[in-house]
């Protein structure tokens, strides 16, 4: 039946259709997805909390995902898709590739909102295309242009597109771009989150890479979303000629706020043909507003990862933003806190000349470059973090502020200091200075309290409760190396449940959600 959506004219593409049990699709060779570019799906799809398995796909397609294309009323939520396998090739064309949806399109409606709620990814999804080529990649979608709430994305994703000028990579944990909303009310993005490997390999003009977005449009909040997995680059001997990389977004147009991200961001040296222009910022890659009127803010941010920004030309490097362009001085930073152990720009002489200095890279504490406007607005760094490139400092502007390293796990500072809102937003550790703040979404009467010899201990304030656990593990450099998965009705109290891992490697990143919508229910624990 879910095969015959759109095919069987008793399965509609504008139809409301609920699952009802969970699906194993690896019985489909290769599965055709639902909705392309002649004929969208339109219709509302619930999971009601189950999951599909098994997706395979392989081919050309320019939509590609569960759906191909969505537009205008469509909905889809409370859906898990785990062990997918998207393998996509071609050229000359525009692709839109992710997990759910390849490109969920504009909504126009004014009474009817777009929506993606409360749906994850787990497998792989790769896509290398030839010349003439544009890739919008997502684990969750490759172009979105509706609300989103409650998704995450454990899926590793690997783009490349060839050499050509004028086209672009646009990947996203989440989503390759967020489009500007068609209504008079933004988009709104929040409490998501991506622990999903990424990989952008980009020979063509331009790359925007981010561990929740890659290109944030303008009339979007991004709000209470995280990443914990690392936005880097290994170019080998070619480059292309721009590179836009965040922890959060490669590129915004709108507000990002309280946000984090746990992910290193950067590039390794290119051996041969650098980039031309490469900013990096632990949030935001780089900031710039496409009309005067807008007054945009990044606020209520943290990033614990470190930043390594690599040209043969331009090079920024910030600790939260990279870069924000100086048309409009109407972009603020506020209440920031970078905690990088490592902000870095260099210089890459063409050739393999190796890494010596230049009066273009530039490295800063909070921000790279651009804005000098913002002094009333203050933001805060790691004493002691490692400026290790070959770029100009811009120095310690005055609107930013020292603070020890024992301050980065404590709650009471980033309440009474930074006045975040512990309230409504933020928590941390009831035990003092063991953790970095987290959001209260995430814990909703659970906690994760370890994971030792293959079982995860855990404490519940429900009885009986339906949950799913994942745990992940991760190689020295971030690179995913297994997952488990399992369902537990845990008592309430401490218990321990069975979810032993082939290969638990350097770290292990364990998740917690409820089995009936999906919504995450517990902070990822780093062992």
């Amino acid at each position: 039946q879910l095969a015959a959506i759109g095919i069987n004219s008793d399965y509609p593409l504008n139809g409301s259709y609920v699952l009802t049990a969970d699906l194993d699709l690896s019985g489909y060779e290769n599965w055709s997805p639902i909705g392309d570019g002649n004929d969208p799906f339109t219709g509302i799809f619930d999971g009601q909390g189950h999951v599909i398995s098994g997706l395979t796909y392989v081919g050309e397609d320019t939509y590609v995902g569960l759906f191909g294309r969505i537009n205008e009323r469509g909905q889809v939520k409370n859906l898990g898709l785990t062990d997918v396998s998207i393998t996509v090739t071609g050229g000359y064309d525009d692709y839109y590739v992710g997990g759910i949806v390849g490109r969920f399109e504009n909504c126009y409606m004014e009474t009817s909102r777009a929506e993606l709620r409360n749906c994850y990814v787990t497998g792989e999804i790769a896509v290398s295309l030839n010349y003439g080529s544009n890739l919008w990649l997502g684990g969750l979608a490759g172009e979105l242009a509706a609300d989103m709430s409650g998704c995450f994305n454990l899926a590793s994703l690997s783009g490349r597109i060839g050499s050509t000028y004028g086209k672009a990579l646009q990947m996203g944990g989440l989503a390759g771009r967020i489009q500007q909303s068609a209504s008079s009310n933004d988009y709104v993005i929040e409490k998501c989150f991506n622990s999903g490997e990424l990989t952008p390999d980009c020979l063509a003009s331009s790359l925007f890479a981010g561990g929740v977005v890659g290109y944030l449009d303008v009339d979007v909040t991004l709000r209470q979303c995280y990443n914990t997995a690392n936005v880097w680059l290994d170019p080998g001997y070619s480059c292309g000629r721009n590179a836009y990389l965040g922890g959060i977004a490669g590129f915004t147009a709108s507000d990002i706020q309280e946000c984090y991200n746990l992910g290193d961001v950067g590039s390794e040296a290119c051996n041969d043909s650098p980039y031309y222009e490469m900013v990096c910022g632990g949030i935001v890659g780089q900031f710039a507003l496409a009309n005067s009127e807008y007054s945009c803010f990044v606020e209520e941010c943290y990033n614990a990862g470190k930043v390594v920004a690599r040209s043969y030309g331009v090079a920024y490097a910030g600790g939260i933003l990279g870069n924000a362009e100086e048309n409009f001085r109407s972009v603020y930073l506020r209440n920031c806190v970078a905690l990088s152990p490592e902000i870095s720009a260099y210089y890459d002489e063409l050739g393999g000349g190796g890494s010596t200095g230049s009066s273009g890279p530039f490295e800063a504490n909070v921000l790279g470059n651009g804005m000098t406007s913002i002094s009333t607005y203050k933001n805060y760094y790691l004493s002691g973090y490692d400026s290790g490139g070959a770029g100009l400092p811009v120095g310690k502007p005055s609107y930013s502020t020292s603070i020890g390293e024992r301050y980065a796990t404590d709650g009471a500072w980033y309440e009474d200091t930074a006045k975040w809102d512990f309230d409504s937003v933020w928590t941390w550790s009831e035990e003092e200075n063991s953790s970095l703040p987290y959001f209260a979404w995430v814990t909703d009467g659970f906690q994760i309290l370890g994971y030792e010899d293959g079982e995860v201990e855990l404490f519940s304030r429900l009885n009986g409760e339906k949950l799913t656990l994942c745990a992940a593990s991760y190689d020295a450099d971030g690179r995913l190396l297994d997952t488990a998965m399992t369902a537990a009705a845990p008592e309430a109290g401490i218990s321990r449940v069975l979810l032993p891992l082939a290969q638990e490697g350097a770290e292990v990143r364990i998740f917690l959600w409820r089995s009936m919508n999906l919504k995450p229910a517990a902070r990822a624990l780093q062992q």
